[in-house]
């Protein structure tokens, strides 16, 4: 008696599919992921999240990689010195451990997603001076009441439009879409375009402490104008200050974080170790997404 033909299993179960589509708590973060990678702003940060990360990790493994071909070193160098005459020296060669050779694998892995986010992120900034238009354009219409602030606003204003200008030209040059373009005068232009940044992060410093301090008068104008006011007006007139601190707050740190690395930047060789340079990288970011996520709530 013949049994019948098994059916093909499916390649995903229905169940599988099920549970997927209809469970709340991965498509919640999905869908909230989505909307994050919708923006132009969301993609940048994310990318710049995984670009410093990345360089963070890949610092971390190098130590460790050279922490263990050390161990490993010394091991073999106690082992064969038991063995050795007076002032006899060996020179041995193996194959590298399977534990190394993955090490070596993943900060390969590590540097070239650093380098990739680094170059799609330049890319994606080459509609940067559009941006510039419409900030110069809003300052325009609605400056700042503050002649200090409005100052600084003007000026971080023509010091990022000389950094788009500079980066993008360095940047198509390098690629070989501007032509006749000399290594040093590539690097020339990229180093420029740090210290423009790096004067923007400067002129930030100056602007938040002002806002700040224009910020503390108007309070106390207002504390002493609802004086025998509605406790509920207070109450919000408080959640509206808390709001308005924790950005400041933010922008501050992110600042804070840009500024040795601008240093780092501008300066032949830099001055940061790759360590510090992926944490206060990834600090900025983190900084960057933690708004940006939960605006896309």
């Amino acid at each position: 008696m013949s049994s019948s033909p098994s059916k093909p299993l499916p390649l995903f179960p229905s169940s599988l599919l099920h549970n997927l589509f209809t469970s709340h708590q991965p498509n919640a973060a999905f869908s909230h992921l989505s909307r994050l990678l919708s923006t132009p702003s969301g993609i940048d940060r994310a990318l710049m999240l995984v670009q410093y990360t990345s360089a963070l990790l890949s610092s971390q493994l190098s130590k460790l990689l050279n922490l263990y071909l050390r161990r490993l070193a010394t091991r073999f160098a106690t082992n064969a010195s038991s063995t050795l005459l007076p002032n006899e020296k060996v020179i041995a060669t193996f194959p590298a451990p399977p534990i190394a050779a993955r090490l070596v694998s993943t900060i390969a892995s590590a540097k070239a997603a650093t380098a990739l986010c680094s170059d799609v992120r330049a890319a994606l900034r080459l509609w940067g001076l559009l941006g510039m238009w419409a900030w110069a354009r809003g300052t325009y219409l609605s400056p700042p009441k503050d002649a200090l602030v409005k100052a600084l606003t003007w000026g971080q204003i023509c010091v990022n439009t000389s950094y788009y200008v500079l980066e993008h030209g360095a940047y198509l040059a390098g690629k070989g879409v501007i032509r006749g373009w000399s290594a040093e005068k590539i690097g020339n232009w990229w180093r420029i375009a740090t210290i423009c940044f790096g004067a923007h992060v400067g002129m930030e410093f100056v602007r938040l402490a002002r806002v700040r301090s224009l910020r503390m008068q108007e309070r106390v104008e207002k504390l002493q104008g609802k004086e025998g006011g509605v406790d509920g007006d207070v109450e919000d007139m408080a959640g509206l200050e808390k709001q308005e601190d924790v950005k400041w707050l933010t922008a501050w740190q992110i600042n804070a974080a840009y500024a040795p690395l601008c240093v780092h930047w501008s300066t032949p060789g830099g001055f940061v170790s790759d360590t510090v340079y992926g944490l206060l990288g990834s600090a900025a970011a983190v900084l960057y997404v933690r708004p940006l996520w939960a605006a896309c709530a």
